[in-house]
């Protein structure tokens, strides 16, 4: 058998005693909410669907594994500490609400075979859902962002899509949706003011039922074009890190990666 002789004396080249550097873990809304810039929270509605392997304690609260690891759960809102801290109202599908409409999670016609829930919602006529984002959608004054939305309705259906506020719209567009399968819907919602809180709205004016497969809300423009938050990686990149370790939590695996 072979042998390596390490000789940690006779170095080669010169070594740093202290190494400052950039651990990543998607813990904390790091990810997503964080460095990635999907405005929609929840956005396939999978949230409150329990991991393969897991099962729900009887409180509600706490979920356990098949080796016997236990964590909260919350219905898909993580730890307790959160729910009280950013004051999250209940509600059946994290991340979203209803006014004079009725939510419910379909998990046999979703989207794809990958996706595990669709979102099935009735609407009266005037009701609405809307989505929270992480602790509010931020809105640009001037800024683009791209909305998606795949969706399905036996007959055709009028959809407002608007980003609000304490009732100030700072962007809007109409979708006229039709066809008995899955639809893709693009468009692109130009701010009109800045807003830290506010809340991407579904209203159907003249009510009906749809089947929300996976929807989305996008920055226009993202870190040289890498699908990241412009502002967080500018900011990373501007500490000069000797390296980045990406993702965080595992010892026996480091990716070091360059930010320019």
């Amino acid at each position: 058998m072979d042998r390596l002789n390490i000789r940690t004396k006779n170095r080669k080249f010169e070594t740093a005693k202290d190494l400052y550097g950039i651990f990543f873990e998607d813990i904390n809304r790091a990810g997503d909410g964080g460095i990635y810039p999907e405005m929609i929270r929840n956005r396939c509605f999978e949230d409150s669907l329990l991991p393969e392997g897991y099962t729900q304690r009887a409180d509600g609260v706490h979920v356990v594994t098949d080796s016997g690891w236990e964590d909260e759960f919350n219905g898909g809102e993580g730890l307790s500490s959160w729910v009280e801290e950013d004051q999250i109202e209940k509600t059946s599908v994290p991340g979203w609400y209803a006014q004079d409409a009725r939510m419910r999670l379909e998990q046999a016609d979703t989207l794809n075979k990958n996706r595990k829930a669709a979102l099935n919602v009735r609407f009266e006529k005037g009701g609405s859902i809307w989505n929270i984002g992480f602790c509010g959608i931020p809105q640009k004054k001037g800024e683009a962002y791209k909305f998606c939305l795949f969706a399905k309705t036996a007959q055709e259906t009028k959809l407002e899509v608007s980003v609000i506020e304490n009732n100030v719209c700072f962007a809007s567009t109409t979708l006229l949706l039709k066809g008995n399968g899955y639809v893709k819907y693009d468009a692109v919602l130009a701010a009109t003011g800045d807003s830290q809180n506010a809340k991407l709205i579904f209203r159907c004016p003249d009510g009906g039922e749809i089947l929300f497969g996976f929807t989305s809300l996008m920055p226009g423009t993202t870190y040289n074009g890498h699908g990241l938050r412009v502002d967080l990686v500018e900011k990373l990149r501007d500490l000069h890190p000797s390296f980045m370790r990406f993702p965080g939590g595992c010892i026996d695996a480091v990716h070091c990666h360059a930010i320019s």
